[in-house]
């Protein structure tokens, strides 16, 4: 299992921004616990660590860019294609629920300069949100700020597709 871990991409569950690369993942005998710890290579000096724990080598990263996290301090992501299906398919599926017979949805609301509140209507839900779905007709997509830990995982190549 740690083979599959170990390179992939993760962030801080404190703190979003953080980002680094998983670069050991097992037991640190160092640590009096039989848990598993996540050996981290934060992208910038967020660690106390540069690999190494107690005068043992786990991995190796810039000084003060290490740290040894349990599962629950980070989070692994998703997959490009997980989180294709997340954001156009899944998160849609709960927006074209809560649309109206004239297929409009109140997606919030906004304060005129003279102090009105109007409701900000996403007109067409429905057919905007089906067509996100096909995940194999889009031709751009915004993922920014999601986690992604990787390409692979799932999602055929262009030619799996059918025609």
């Amino acid at each position: 299992m740690s083979d599959d871990i170990v390179g992939r991409r993760l962030q801080s569950v404190a703190d979003a921004s953080l980002r680094g690369t998983v670069a050991y993942y097992g037991q640190v005998k160092e640590s009096g616990s039989s848990k598993l710890f996540y050996g981290v290579a934060w992208d910038t000096p967020a660690g106390k660590y540069d690999g190494e724990f107690k005068g043992t080598r786990y991995f190796t990263c810039e000084p003060n860019h290490g740290a040894f996290l349990a599962a629950k301090k980070v989070t692994l992501g998703r997959t490009l294609h997980g989180e294709m299906e997340f954001k156009y398919i899944t998160e849609g599926t709960d927006l074209v629920a809560s649309a109206d017979a004239s297929d409009t949805q109140t997606v919030g609301s906004m304060s005129t300069l003279q102090g009105n509140v109007l409701d900000v209507e996403f007109v067409g839900a429905r057919k905007t949100l089906n067509k996100q779905s096909l995940l194999h007709t889009l031709t751009h997509i915004g993922l920014h700020g999601s986690g992604v830990n990787g390409v692979f995982g799932g999602m055929p190549g262009p030619r799996e597709y059918p025609e």
